[in-house]
């Protein structure tokens, strides 16, 4: 039933929502504000008419309410002013009917001069928007209701096969592709022992390293021949030895010259332990071809999808593995949880994240690195601030799982060069074995209000 968590007589008979580029406030907006069996009116301009139209559908087969539209001017004002002014007289001889207006999409244009045409003609009894800082509605009528927390409402917990189809279209050629369940977490938690010392980092991205250069992901998904090239070659690749990683890892350790010989001796043991975890986890030793490791792991459908799981695709399994486990105390919705999201829309815009999960109508993005480069850090982030922004709107958090060091640091340095404080999150190597109550406490932060 809509409208539930917000009072009655805060509900409309008929909302007016201004329709922009992302879809999701005015999804929210008529969820909470519009009474059952009411209608919204999307007001619409050239621009964002497919918008209006993704709008339409979802809300007409999934939701009980009806739905009206009108288009408008752009940037002329008088027009904006006329259409939305015209529109509300005629509903207001409906007798007894409540009008709204959301406020919170659509151009500043069409926002100015929509409130201005309800509000000056006397037409509107409710005008309210959605505050996306403190996940908030807030009312400029009636001018005694406060802001009213909206952001665990349960009529907008939304799932995420929802909010794709909010912004884009898949029912022709378009696809949507994720997986909901991690793979190998704990074969993927031995490689993680490996990374929380940077000699072990450095060790197993130097084996990975052929891996990743011997493949054209672009060609993979479209050359049927040269993916199976590719999968004759690593099939036949093995895995390193235990005593190969012992070896390595202590000459790196060694060329550091920055550890005592108890200290080093120590981190070497706990590398070694953690490569010795993973191929216990996935039921192979050292030295097993990979298409050995693919047989005795179904989950893997081949050699090249193993060996992007051992080039990096293990911290996407990691981190969604430990978000799976605080996700009652997260409060995560349900449905609302991705690992490898891969989306190709039926006009051909292609969208990808490692790991999402949605909270309410908040979207949480998070980007994985298992290397500790600053620089490329930086660029991992700015992917994940476009977007989770692109998906989730002004609400959104994106953060970034790594190896990095010195994580706080990185974290100001991103708040205060970008002006996202409160908005960005980074999991280093020291966050890395304690991630569940990291996540859980990212999540469950209360957002900044006024």
């Amino acid at each position: 039933m809509l409208g539930t968590s917000i009072p009655n007589e805060l509900l409309s008979d008929h909302l007016f929502l201004l329709v922009g580029t992302n879809p999701l406030p005015n999804w929210v907006a008529a969820k909470l504000l519009l009474k059952p069996g009411g209608c919204v009116h999307l007001v619409y301009t050239s621009g964002v008419e497919k918008q209006m139209e993704r709008m339409r559908k979802v809300l007409e087969n999934h939701e009980d309410l009806s739905v009206s539209f009108f288009k408008t001017a752009d940037s002329d004002e008088a027009q904006i002013f006329e259409k939305v002014s015209e529109r509300a007289k005629e509903l207001k001889k409906e007798t007894g009917k409540v009008i709204g207006l959301n406020y919170t999409g659509g151009t500043k244009m069409m926002s100015v001069h929509a409130h201005r045409a309800l509000h000056s003609l006397n037409l509107v009894q409710s005008l309210s928007y959605l505050d996306a800082r403190s996940l908030s509605l807030k009312f400029d009528r009636p001018a005694n209701a406060k802001p009213i927390d909206i952001a665990l409402s349960p009529e907008i917990r939304i799932t995420l096969e929802k909010l794709l189809r909010l912004h884009e279209d898949f029912n022709r050629r378009g696809e949507v592709r994720y997986s909901t369940v991690a793979n190998c977490a704990e074969a993927a938690q031995g490689l993680m022992e490996m990374h929380r010392n940077y000699s072990g980092q450095h060790t197993w991205n130097k084996w990975c390293e052929p891996l990743r250069k011997k493949v054209d992901n672009r060609k993979l998904k479209y050359d049927l021949g040269y993916y199976r090239q590719i999968v004759t070659q690593f099939d036949q690749k093995s895995l390193p030895q235990d005593s190969d990683i012992e070896r390595l890892v202590k000459t790196d350790l060694a060329e550091q010259k920055k550890y005592s010989a108890a200290a080093a001796e120590s981190f070497l043991k706990n590398i070694v332990a953690g490569y010795q975890k993973m191929l216990a986890e996935l039921r192979v030793t050292g030295g097993s071809m990979l298409q050995d490791v693919v047989r005795q792991n179904p989950s893997f459908k081949d050699s090249i999808e193993f060996a992007k799981w051992l080039t990096g695709g293990w911290l996407e399994q990691y981190t969604f593995a430990k978000l799976e486990e605080c996700r009652e105390e997260a409060e995560i919705n349900a449905d609302g949880m991705a690992v490898n999201l891969e989306s190709l829309s039926d006009e051909g815009r292609e969208f990808e994240a490692d790991v999402i999960a949605l909270r309410g109508y908040q979207l949480f993005y998070l980007s994985c690195y298992t290397g500790s480069e600053l620089q490329t850090a930086k660029l991992k982030l700015f992917e994940a601030m476009v977007r989770s922004s692109q998906l989730g709107g002004d609400e959104a958090k994106f953060a970034l799982v790594s190896s990095v060091d010195k994580e706080a640091d990185l974290k100001r340095n991103i708040e205060s060069n970008w002006q996202k404080s409160g908005q960005v999150e980074v999991f280093g190597r020291d966050s890395l074995p304690k991630l569940k109550d990291k996540l859980r406490d990212w999540f469950n932060r209360k957002p900044k209000t006024d």
